[in-house]
């Protein structure tokens, strides 16, 4: 049973809280998770009396995102002295740094309206989707075969040689929305790879169809789709705490050999 849910660990002594969401694949309430914050697992796990658990709300995972950051800002999460999830403490709770605003500057939520026939949070679900479809068969092929072949015909023919400008223009929205709300899910050379991505779909979208299935002398736009799914599997793994070895990471291959 696949149960997305947003909670809130509130300290007892204190009355200090922590809001979160689980949306990995297979979770559910009773599953065990504490938290993504290292701080909150060791305290709890070490004073347990001392935690209560409140679960706030079950149901899609774009949907406890959306909810969980909802949350956060109406409560002014960053300058809370009661939210853990913001501010600087003492006591037995050593408190996380501020998160950080997301440096990709994709200015997507303005963007995309011109493209896409979809409500803003429809089309953050939309993107969502096609994101964990691709990551979803990327593990599979890890899992199966050991690693990903850059002519793996399944990636090629399933998803690059079919998806539309839009279809890269929701997933760059939900990217950028979860890059926004997890910073410390994506490492520098993912938000390199996004920004280089959307760059180059912004600057051809009203030209050609599918901007990132071309390969064309001064236009390889076939390896920066290459390194972008790349780059997807391992943020989402990362944002889903999925620890699945490849030994291909997100850097540009040398070539891609016999691509139509």
């Amino acid at each position: 049973m696949w149960q997305p849910f947003v909670y809130m660990w509130i300290h007892k002594p204190t009355q200090k809280w922590y809001i979160g969401s689980r949306t990995a694949n297979g979770c559910h309430i009773n599953d065990g998770y504490i938290s993504s914050s290292d701080i909150i697992i060791e305290s709890v796990n070490k004073v347990p009396d001392e935690w209560e658990r409140h679960i706030l709300k079950t149901g899609g995972a774009t949907e406890m995102l959306l909810y969980e950051k909802q949350l956060l800002q109406e409560f002014d999460a960053i300058n809370n002295p009661d939210c853990l999830n913001q501010t600087n403490g003492g006591g037995k709770i050593v408190l996380k740094e501020k998160i950080h605003s997301s440096q990709m500057g994709l200015e997507l939520k303005e963007l995309y309206a011109n493209y896409v026939d979809e409500t803003y949070y429809n089309a953050l679900d939309l993107g969502m989707t096609l994101w964990e479809e691709i990551v979803s068969t990327l593990n599979n092929i890890v899992i199966e075969d050991g690693k990903i072949r850059i002519d793996d015909r399944r990636i090629w023919n399933g998803y690059l040689h079919r998806w539309s400008n839009n279809d890269w223009l929701l997933m760059l929205l939900a990217i950028e929305y979860q890059a926004d709300i997890k910073p410390e899910c994506f490492k520098s050379y993912h938000i390199d790879t996004f920004v280089e991505a959307k760059e180059i779909l912004l600057k051809y979208i009203d030209s050609i169809p599918r901007v990132l299935d071309i390969k064309e002398p001064g236009m390889e736009h076939k390896r920066i789709a290459w390194k972008g799914i790349q780059a997807m599997r391992e943020a989402l793994n990362h944002i889903n705490n999925l620890h699945i070895d490849n030994e291909l990471h997100t850097r540009p291959p040398r070539e891609l050999r016999g691509l139509e």
